[in-house]
């Protein structure tokens, strides 16, 4: 039976799924409202971050992290992935689906409910919206996801937030909140087509200064994706 030191303690994988059981229904918690458009109820949706937290336990090196650090951010993540993957969308209903395909085939993607009712008068708007949600959270937007050729940083960080400016994939939300101020001043001024030189000038420092930080954002946000810590 595997035996691992975590933050201080010796525990059998039985021992650490006890010892943290709080973390898991916590996380679980967390993750509700993904789960229940998979159709997943709470019980399955815990089961799911439980089979996460062995994967977790296994893979844990004591000598990089604290257990509790490494397990907080990566039982969300990779849960939430799990969950994401989870029958695609088997349980949202048939009606619903098609009415997410009229609005992806009539471009109205980014129409408000109020807007859409208009064009489908026999949907109500909890329908609607309904099927807005489930079509937004098939669109897993992310940095590297999408990096046109030739289009420089804007390309590279372009289409990961929506446009109100709202991050719209939960990666990605959760990434930004990592950054320090000056990363994310960098990440938005590009997202809004400022030029390098512009930012550099109103940072005060050089335009390398500021390539050099969008080369380590790219790194970190690979690593992120990857699962490690930032």
């Amino acid at each position: 039976m595997t035996i691992k030191e975590l933050d201080g303690k010796h525990l059998t994988i039985d021992e650490a799924l006890e010892q943290y059981e709080k973390l898991i229904h916590k996380t679980a918690q967390r993750l509700k409202g993904i789960g229940y458009k998979q159709g997943l109820e709470l019980e399955d949706i815990t089961q799911v971050v439980r089979l996460t937290f062995l994967k977790i336990f296994e893979k844990h090196n004591p000598e990089k992290l604290t257990f509790v650090t490494y397990a907080y951010h990566h039982l969300y993540i990779m849960s939430m992935r799990e969950i994401k993957k989870y029958n695609s969308g088997a349980y949202v209903p048939v009606y619903i689906k098609d009415l997410e395909h009229a609005i992806k085939r009539d471009g109205l993607e980014g129409a408000t409910i109020a807007e859409a009712q208009k064009h489908y008068p026999d949907f109500s708007k909890k329908e609607i919206g309904f099927a807005y949600s489930y079509l937004q959270d098939k669109k897993l937007l992310t940095f590297s996801d999408y990096q046109g050729e030739g289009e420089g940083d804007k390309g590279y960080f372009d289409k990961s937030v929506g446009k109100d400016g709202d991050y719209t994939a939960i990666f990605v939300r959760d990434f930004m909140s990592r950054l320090d101020k000056t990363d994310l001043d960098i990440v938005r001024s590009r997202l809004k087509d400022e030029r390098t030189e512009d930012v550099a000038q109103r940072l005060g420092v050089y335009a390398q200064s500021v390539n050099r930080r969008i080369r380590r954002i790219r790194r970190k946000w690979n690593d992120y994706k990857e699962g490690a810590e930032i």
